[in-house]
């Protein structure tokens, strides 16, 4: 009997140790998901894959993609990696792009990656130095209501060309329909203006300011001409910054910036042709209004 006792007993021992030596201890990132009910996705792991892919995991995880997107896949694609990349770099709410909708986009991938990528916020304090400007001034909260556009045109706005006479917007057009946008909102706020691809050698009118636009796959950018050899802009959200050269088109534009975490790069680039637009007050110094058409 007492044979038969430890038999069994010794057979639900093999049971019992077979059993244990099968569980998995549970991952971090599994807790994680059973808590939240989502997976764990990290910027690192999206950009080691197919954007497309990419695309797929997050809208699993809740992505509500912006209206510019929804039809648009390879636009889609195309901006996720430029905001892959920036978050992998740094960028938390201060966004460098001038285009309203891809800063939404790039809200919406953030708050999903802010609850399941535990080093989104050790990533904004990476070292890096301004390759092609030099920031003026220092940081301001002032700077989240105002983007290239606004910048550009002395206007406390976030607002995308197109926005003061009532135009539609996409960044799917020509570099040049962007800048007949811009002509549209000078001339609805009471200017006169014309476009040219030749940087300015000198000014030959009184209070005629000069703005210059390019644009790249997924965004655009403004600077404004302090003279003719200094031109200045902001990227998105970023402190004001000095461009380092007297030619807007001495290079590709990329889109660094400088927020309260100090000097970031950013994957974004403008290698469009350069519109310069001129302008001035329909009611004040400036070239005759009938022959705007023609210069």
């Amino acid at each position: 009997m007492k044979n038969k006792v430890k038999k069994l007993c010794s057979f639900f021992l093999s049971i019992l140790f077979c059993s244990v030596s099968f569980i998995v201890p549970a991952s971090a990132s599994s807790i994680r998901e059973e808590i939240t009910g989502l997976k764990s996705v990290t910027v690192d792991e999206l950009l080691s894959q197919p954007i497309a892919e990419s695309l797929d995991d997050l809208e699993d995880l809740g992505l509500d993609l912006p209206g510019a997107y929804q039809e648009d896949s390879a636009l889609a694609e195309e901006s996720l990696k430029t905001i892959l990349i920036d978050i992998a770099n740094g960028m938390t709410d201060t966004y460098p792009y001038g285009y309203t909708e891809l800063v939404e986009f790039a809200k919406r991938v953030q708050e999903i990656l802010a609850r399941t990528d535990p080093q989104i916020s050790a990533r904004a304090v990476r070292a890096y130095s301004l390759k092609d400007s030099t920031a003026i001034g220092s940081w301001s909260d002032n700077y989240f209501n105002q983007n290239c556009y606004g910048y550009a045109f002395r206007r406390q706005s976030y607002v995308n060309p197109g926005y003061y006479s009532g135009k539609s917007f996409s960044i799917n057009l020509s570099i040049s329909q962007l800048a007949d946008l811009v002509i549209a909102d000078l001339e609805s706020l009471g200017y006169v203006a014309y476009k040219t691809t030749t940087k300015p050698s000198s000014i030959a009118y009184y209070e005629e300011p000069v703005i210059c636009i390019r644009k790249g796959p997924s965004d655009y950018h403004f600077m404004r001409m302090a003279s003719t050899s200094t031109w200045n802009h902001k990227p998105g959200i970023s402190i004001p910054l000095k461009w380092n050269y007297s030619s807007p088109g001495y290079k590709t534009w990329t889109g660094e910036y400088v927020d309260s975490y100090g000097p970031h790069e950013s994957s974004v680039v403008y290698n469009s042709t350069i519109y310069y637009i001129h302008y001035w007050s329909s009611s004040g110094p400036g070239p005759d209004i009938s022959r705007a058409a023609s210069l």
